[in-house]
């Protein structure tokens, strides 16, 4: 995903970083999984000042893979947060300028990540950024059937 973002990137001055301290395995489709991770980059990528950094850590426990990208944006006020993954919803922008979009980018986001028997939250502070938590099932032989 960062790859598919490194123009992105470049343009906006925004450098990207991965933390992984182990491979996570997890059984899902490969393009809606990628897609996800892009939506959610394209948006840290988006709502960040020039010359900031999007942080991305990958980790584990016994049964999850967890994934936070995590960005020094904007921030998404307290009133915006229960919304965010509703269709078409475009919270206030917090820093006065206009975002494009359809609003619907994290709708599909959270819908592929349930798909996938995940889960997906945010935490954020407007004027400090935000870190979006995805967790995943890891991959493994009883998961198979499901």
């Amino acid at each position: 995903a960062i790859f598919t973002l490194k123009p992105a990137l470049e343009s906006a001055a925004i450098t990207a970083s991965l933390h992984s301290h182990q491979e996570c395995f997890i059984r899902g489709d490969y393009a809606q999984i990628n897609q996800v991770l892009i939506n959610l980059i394209a948006n840290s990528i988006k709502f960040s000042a020039t010359g900031s950094e999007v942080k991305i850590v990958i980790s584990q426990d016994r049964e999850t893979a967890r994934i936070q990208i995590s960005d020094n944006g904007i921030g998404i006020s307290d009133l915006d947060i229960p919304h965010i993954f509703e269709r078409f919803y475009r919270g206030a922008n917090t820093d006065g300028t206009h975002h494009q979009g359809t609003g619907l980018g994290l709708a599909i986001v959270e819908q592929v990540v349930k798909h996938h028997h995940g889960e997906i939250t945010v935490n954020s502070e407007v004027g400090k950024g935000s870190t979006f938590t995805i967790t995943l099932p890891l991959f493994s032989e009883r998961n198979l059937d499901e």
